[in-house]
């Protein structure tokens, strides 16, 4: 009885571990550089739905005529919730629950400026990402959400745009723009899993 039971436990270990690799090799197929809309709508929206690591990066807060860093932020937990005619993002970068909506106006760019407070090799440039997606940042899918919550912390009322490009199935990267009580405080932002 205990070796089929260790036999049994064994199997669906290995069954488990071929699954991740198999997700994990689907996920590197999956080009999502020039997707039209129809490809991103059918093929791309389902597949960001689900649950996903927050990583709140370092950042700048601007207030009274002063920049100063921010470091990092503890990781959260966020999701993303999509049905054939929307999304939500809910917890993590954003606290509360906000549509988020594909983006197809004018590129952002997520270069430092030369007089910035942060350390280059803390934000993931154009470049960077460039790199990591294996095409121009240009021909990435771009979400896009904003509306205002109630910072946990301060109790402060906080009202926020969020700008992200999806780099691969599993990964998007971005960066939250932040303004309570006259500062305004803008964050890298990875979501993974």
């Amino acid at each position: 009885m205990k070796a089929t039971t260790a036999r049994t436990i064994g199997a669906t270990a290995i069954a488990v571990a071929l699954v991740s690799v198999e997700s994990a090799v689907a996920d590197t197929q999956f080009d999502v550089c020039g997707l039209g809309d129809a490809v991103i709508a059918q093929s791309l929206q389902p597949m960001l739905d689900g649950y996903w690591e927050v990583d709140m990066g370092p950042g700048v807060l601007s207030m009274q005529g002063r920049t100063m860093p921010l470091p990092p932020g503890e990781p959260d937990v966020a999701s993303i919730t999509s049905d054939d005619a929307s999304m939500i993002i809910s917890g993590g970068v954003v606290f509360e629950s906000f549509p988020l909506h594909w983006e197809t106006g004018a590129e952002w760019s997520f270069d430092l400026s030369d007089d910035s407070v942060l350390d280059p090799d803390d934000i993931l440039d154009d470049d960077e990402q460039s790199i990591l997606a294996g095409c121009s940042v240009e021909d990435l899918p771009r979400l896009f959400s904003q509306g205002e919550y109630v910072d946990p912390e301060s109790g402060q009322p906080v009202s926020f745009e969020l700008y992200l490009r999806v780099i691969s199935p599993s990964v998007i990267y971005g960066m939250v723009i932040g303004r309570s009580g006259g500062g305004t405080a803008q964050r890298a932002v990875s979501l993974t899993r």
